[in-house]
């Protein structure tokens, strides 16, 4: 696992129905919905999960835009972290589109 293992996630999301006039940024989220529902995981099990779906992701080059609905940090046992924001066709992993599917969402618990 290169030394880095994913030791938690902290998160929150929105509606994936919810309509606004522009893209919602990953920058923009937590000024765009300061009431989304939060999100935690520390269960072992399912971070290894997410960790493995996360080293899948292939890049996404249809259509760099994001209207971001959640958004979740994943920390490291090495002091790092990553951003992972989740619209819904689209999202970002460490500042690059890529495809996210319902698997990724059931794993963060997220209610699109």
């Amino acid at each position: 696992m290169n030394g880095k293992e994913l030791t938690r996630v902290e998160g929150s999301s929105v509606s994936f129905d919810i309509r606004s006039f522009i893209a919602i940024p990953c920058a923009g989220y937590e000024k765009q919905f300061p009431s989304a529902r939060p999100f935690s995981i520390i269960d072992k099990e399912k971070l290894t999960a997410i960790d493995k779906y996360l080293r899948s992701l292939q890049p996404h080059t249809q259509n760099n835009e994001v209207d971001i609905r959640a958004k979740a940090i994943l920390f490291y046992n090495n002091q790092t972290s990553d951003t992972l924001c989740i619209g819904k066709f689209n999202s970002y992993y460490k500042g690059e589109a890529v495809q996210v599917d319902k698997e990724l969402i059931s794993l963060l618990g997220i209610n699109p």
